[in-house]
């Protein structure tokens, strides 16, 4: 399955491709940083337990949404040297292109916000936390 998904990846300019062979669907999105994650926990949680995914970058943020959603196998073609660590230790497979140390942010001016806000944070329900409250807060002022 993870060759399909990394076909898709590529061939259909997606940033993350879900596949679950037990609920027989795929899963595509082009939307940049964790929104996809955010959204299948919440619309779709039944798609990501045992899930494989294939996905552009993956940092300490996407990490910690794969790890609480109970994803199985993850192919990346960036991820950070902490994502692997964490998705590992928790018995996740993993196989990435390139590994790094941080994420730079879309301007390329610095690191991620999302992995800087879950950078001193250990326990991955703080992290999906925060990055709720970093997309809630975002969205608010987007509506002033």
């Amino acid at each position: 399955m993870i060759e399909r998904l990394k076909n898709i990846l590529s061939h259909g300019d997606y940033t993350i491709v879900v596949g679950n062979p037990a609920v027989e669907r795929i899963f595509t999105s082009r939307e940049r940083g964790v929104k996809a994650l955010v959204h299948l926990i919440d619309n779709d949680p039944e798609l990501l337990r045992g899930a494989t995914i294939a996905d552009k970058v993956v940092g300490r943020a996407a990490a910690s949404l794969m790890l609480r959603s109970g994803v199985s196998r993850l192919h990346s073609r960036v991820i950070t040297s902490a994502a692997v660590d964490m998705l590992r230790s928790a018995g996740i497979a993993v196989d990435f292109d390139t590994e790094t140390d941080m994420i730079a942010n879309r301007a390329r001016t610095g690191r991620c916000p999302l992995d800087t806000l879950c950078a001193p944070l250990s326990d991955p329900a703080e992290m999906e936390a925060a990055i709720r409250r970093f997309y809630k807060d975002l969205e608010s002022r987007r509506e002033h």
